[in-house]
């Protein structure tokens, strides 16, 4: 449990147990409360309408008489934050594919962690006990979020090139124009003619540079 659901539990009983605990309120006040609140029941922090038993609101009216507001919360499990539903090497992959991409949904990485079993030995079916609220759950009290990934992450594209000239090269081709060819049969016939070009990358930067200098753009690896 949360601590804002614990916080919602424990404003929920304080408001079954304020008018009883008014030191003012007489014997007839006190049962035309009980009456109201069987007839009226107030919405729990579940969403549902529900009243415990006088046994149960005592025992808060006591709880509160002893420790404040504080002792309405609910207490805490024994194993409150440690990984129950999550073995430790399922928990290790999981947010590692999160950290790869910090996009990923609690589903996705379900499902990632499902087809990883398989290479890693480890049985689906535990994969399959864990829930996408319970692995976002553990992921936010970690810190492992998409906005806190991204705070701190390095950039995943950077700028390469080829290590040396003529260690890779580019190629394209494209439509040139049509060119009068005539014959005598048709005067009027025109060729299609292809642009192509073959360059290396590290080349065409230095030319490209070079020509923002005022040097010739000509590149005498085009051909038509």
């Amino acid at each position: 449990m949360t601590d804002e659901e614990r916080e919602a539990w424990a404003l929920y009983r304080y408001r079954l147990i304020s008018p009883l605990l008014d030191p003012a309120a007489s014997a007839a006040d006190r049962r035309d409360f009980w009456q109201y609140l069987r007839d009226h029941p107030p919405t729990n922090p579940f969403g549902h309408p529900w009243v415990p038993s006088t046994r149960v609101i005592r025992h808060y009216c006591q709880r509160y008489r002893e420790g404040g507001f504080d002792a309405l919360r609910p207490a805490r499990r024994a194993d409150w934050g440690s990984l129950r539903a999550i073995p430790p090497d399922l928990w290790v992959q999981a947010v590692a594919f999160k950290r790869e991409v910090p996009e990923r949904s609690a589903n996705q990485v379900l499902a990632l962690l499902t087809a990883w079993c398989a290479s890693a030995a480890v049985d689906p079916a535990a994969v399959a006990r864990i829930s996408p609220s319970t692995l976002y759950r553990h992921w936010h009290r970690a810190g492992i979020t998409r906005r806190r990934l991204h705070a701190v992450a390095p950039k995943r594209y950077r700028r390469w090139e080829a290590p040396a000239p003529g260690a890779l090269w580019q190629t394209d081709v494209m439509n040139g124009p049509y060119l009068p060819d005539p014959t005598a049969d048709d005067p009027d016939r025109k060729r299609a003619t292809y642009c192509a070009s073959c360059c290396s990358t590290i080349i065409r930067d230095a030319l490209w540079r070079g020509a923002l200098c005022g040097m010739p753009t000509a590149r005498p690896w085009s051909s038509s």
